[in-house]
C-alpha cells in the first residue's frame, strides 16, 4: 500500500511539470534579466559597489559571487532562484511593485518586480510544499 502513494498520476505529473517550469524557464528568465541589468563583465564592479546591500547572503552564495581570492567569472548559470532574486532586488535598481518587494503582487500588476516576485512565490510554493501533487485546478492557477 505504501508504494501506491508514489504512483504516477495526473496530480504527480502536474507537480513535476510545475517544478520543471520553475527550475528551467523561470530561472532562465531571471538570469536573462540579470544579464540585461548587469552584464557579466560588469558584475564584479557592481557587486563590490553594492556589497552593503547584500546582508542576507548565505556563505555559499557569498563564496560564489565574492570568491577569495579572485572575482566571479561565471555567466550566471550557476546561480539559483534565491540568489538571483536577492541580486535583482538589491543591486539592479528595479522599482518595487505596488505591494513592495517580498509581498504578493496584485494580479493586475504587470511590472517587472511583480513578475519576479511571482516567480519567487511559485518557487517557494513548489519547494516548500509538503505535498508531491498538484490538482488540475492548482496547476492551472499556477
Amino acid at each position: 500500500m505504501a508504494a501506491s502513494i508514489y504512483a504516477s498520476t495526473t496530480e504527480t505529473t502536474n507537480a513535476n511539470r510545475a517544478s520543471r517550469i520553475i527550475l528551467g524557464p523561470c530561472t532562465d528568465q531571471l538570469r536573462d534579466v540579470l544579464r540585461h541589468r548587469v552584464p557579466p563583465a560588469n558584475f564584479h564592479h557592481v557587486i563590490t559597489r553594492n556589497r552593503s546591500n547584500l546582508p542576507h547572503l548565505t556563505q555559499p552564495q557569498r563564496d560564489l559571487i565574492l570568491p577569495r581570492p579572485g572575482r566571479y567569472s561565471g555567466d550566471y548559470s550557476d546561480m539559483d532562484i534565491s540568489l538571483l532574486y536577492i541580486l535583482l532586488r538589491n543591486v539592479c535598481n528595479i522599482s518595487p511593485h505596488n505591494n513592495g518587494w517580498g509581498n504578493t503582487p496584485d494580479i493586475s500588476d504587470t511590472s517587472l518586480s511583480a513578475s519576479i516576485d511571482r516567480i519567487r512565490e511559485a518557487r517557494n510554493g513548489v519547494v516548500h510544499s509538503s505535498r508531491t501533487i498538484l490538482t488540475e485546478t492548482e496547476f492551472n492557477y499556477f
